[in-house]
């Protein structure tokens, strides 16, 4: 699945959230986030975790293609 990387890092600074927070609240390893991040995909599963860690629906993280 493609995630807007820049729509996630904005979430994060809005609410203050490192990558090691994001990591704990979710339950994704950090070098994972750091990867998913980079990347700009993961699983479904992982989008869900990261959405809801961030407290917004999946759609506000996901890329349209």
């Amino acid at each position: 699945m493609r995630l807007n990387s820049l729509a996630i890092k904005k979430l994060m600074v809005e609410k203050g959230m490192s990558i090691k927070a994001l990591s704990n609240l979710s339950g994704i390893s950090r070098q994972s986030v750091s990867t998913i991040l980079a990347r700009g995909t993961c699983s479904i599963v992982n989008a869900g975790r990261i959405a809801a860690a961030l407290h917004v629906k999946p759609e506000e993280i996901w890329k349209e293609e």
